[in-house]
């Protein structure tokens, strides 16, 4: 049992296959004289016992921990690492308030020396720089403070799936993005076959406290070769085969007694395993068994896309991770009610709340925006009457008696054309702008309408003598009547609107045609009988 406000280093283990690395870990940490305890968060369902077993041997604290597993693993796909779906178990380090410190290592580290140091910094969290870009701190080494508001905070966001990478560095790269403490790149250096910095490697070579294998090759997979040869890398490869050969080299004759690994760990390091009988042989066989189960345990928290792939075989129950969610207006009743006024935002807030701005009128553009007509009540037979025809006195000249018939007879033919009335002028500005049309004033516009008002109408004739009864034209036996001007509504009313009788012509209704042409014979023999 852990002391309240003990420091302690601290790593994770997922699956099995980093069962080596974590060992070699703290072997290292050991070896180069450490004075804390180390504790090692574990998930015991994809671990299996064996693997348990030598953490008990090994490490001071086994804690179990519940995996997290990143149901957005879009990113991950892009970088090529399907396998860091549950990476996101990192957060629970911030779930062991059972400790005061802790500096966390992956376990595919080992130690240089012992970077004790890092628990008397002042800072609630500290990490190194990641290699290359972008400019953001690898979570491969990393000092907190344990707490449960970071930790629910990560709890979020690693449910919704926020990380710009898929996987534990992009989320709390995110969480810690400007309130972490930078280290030395010395405490966390990654090796690498294809970045090395060789001058810079040699010159801070003295001062390296742990390397860390980045990527998918690590040094018990790929077995002893990888540390034969001069670089960077071959030598921290080799640093870490050192201390392996230390604790678990198998001695001739030694069998699985001190100096030598137990079978398991064997079993997960290239090259290690060599069967001697069939006994070695058939236990092999059963540790390949229980490794490749609890492999599918680890795979089956993987997101499963329903529309791709079948469910995935000895998943588990899914009940248990129904959201348990409890909002307590599902179980109130009263019906809301809203408040009789919002509050007003506070004045003390970083920003200033916008006013609202006052109403300005835009400045006047056309004519009748400077100086707009006053409104007023209109009645619009009141407007038609005063349009009426206006009387017209006669003349006083008298007519040539040549042209006094023809232009009578032609005259009461065609409608009454009214005319304009003439208005005063106005002192209202929009009177005195001109309304006469610019086109009438052409001679050719006035001569072509000219022409086709004659084509249509027709020449007029205009006799100068009586002559003979070939050249007299034919007047209308009947008079075409005088229909009464419409009103505005567009029909005639009944003793409205029309003009008054003249004198000595009878009404329509008691004019006779036959009658007057009888009578119009009458006179004349009358006046030739004379």
């Amino acid at each position: 049992m852990a002391s309240q406000g003990e420091d302690v280093y601290a790593t994770l283990l997922l699956t099995d296959t980093y069962l080596p690395g974590a060992l070699v870990l703290a072997h290292s940490l050991r070896d180069a004289g450490t004075t804390k305890k180390i504790a090692v968060l574990v998930t015991t369902d994809s671990v299996t016992s064996e693997s348990l077993a030598e953490l008990e041997r090994n490490f001071d604290y086994v804690i179990p921990v519940d995996r997290v597993v990143n149901q957005s693993p879009a990113n991950l796909d892009l970088m090529g690492r399907p396998d860091l779906h549950s990476t996101f178990t990192k957060i629970t380090l911030w779930k062991q308030t059972q400790f005061r410190r802790i500096v966390y290592m992956d376990a595919d580290m080992v130690a240089l020396r012992a970077p004790d140091e890092l628990f008397a910094l002042p800072d609630p969290f500290s990490a190194a720089p990641d290699i290359g870009w972008p400019d953001i701190f690898n979570t491969g080494l990393m000092v907190l403070n344990p707490n449960l508001g970071d930790y629910y905070a990560l709890e979020a966001m690693a449910r919704r799936g926020i990380s710009f990478d898929g996987a534990d560095q992009g989320l709390l790269n995110m969480h810690f993005k400007n309130t972490f403490n930078r280290l030395s790149f010395t405490y966390n250096v990654t090796p690498s076959a294809h970045y090395q910095y060789l001058p810079a490697f040699h010159h801070f070579q003295s001062s390296i406290s742990a390397a860390h294998f980045i990527g998918t090759d690590k040094p018990w997979k790929v077995g002893r070769q990888a540390s034969i040869g001069a670089t960077p890398y071959h030598q921290m490869t080799g640093r870490w085969w050192a201390v392996y050969d230390k604790h678990y080299k198998q001695t001739s004759g030694s069998g699985n007694n001190n100096g030598g690994a137990p079978l398991i760990v064997q079993y997960l390091v290239f090259g290690e395993f060599q069967p001697k009988n069939q006994e070695d042989q058939s236990q092999g066989a059963q540790l390949q068994a229980k490794l490749d189960q609890s492999r599918n345990r680890a795979v089956s928290y993987a997101p499963w896309d329903a529309s791709k792939a079948p469910p995935p075989q000895d998943s588990g129950p899914e009940a248990s991770n129904f959201p348990r969610t409890h909002y307590e207006m599902s179980s109130d009743a009263t019906p809301f009610q809203a408040p009789n006024r919002y509050p007003d935002p506070p004045n003390n807030m970083y920003y200033e709340v916008p006013k609202a701005p006052k109403y300005q009128r835009p400045p006047p553009i056309f004519p009748w925006e400077a100086n707009p007509p006053k409104p007023s009540r209109v009645f619009p037979e009141d407007n038609f009457d005063d349009t009426a025809v206006p009387e017209v006195p006669e003349a006083p000249e008298t007519p040539v008696a040549g042209s006094v018939v023809a232009t009578t007879e032609d005259e009461r033919s065609m409608p009454p054309t009214p005319t304009t009335p003439t208005t005063s002028a106005s002192a209202d500005p929009w009177q005195t702008y001109a309304r006469g049309n610019a086109w009438d004033e052409v001679p050719e516009i006035e001569r072509y309408i000219g022409n086709m008002t004659k084509n249509r109408k027709g020449n007029i004739q205009v006799l100068q003598g009586y002559g003979s009864e070939l050249e007299r034209p034919s007047l209308p036996v009947t008079p075409a009547p005088i229909r009464s001007q419409p009103s505005f509504w567009g029909e005639e009313r009944e003793g409205e609107g029309a003009l008054p009788p003249a004198e000595g012509v009878p009404a329509q209704q008691d004019w006779d045609p036959a009658a007057q042409l009888d009578m119009l014979a009458r006179r004349q023999s009358d006046v030739s009988s004379q």
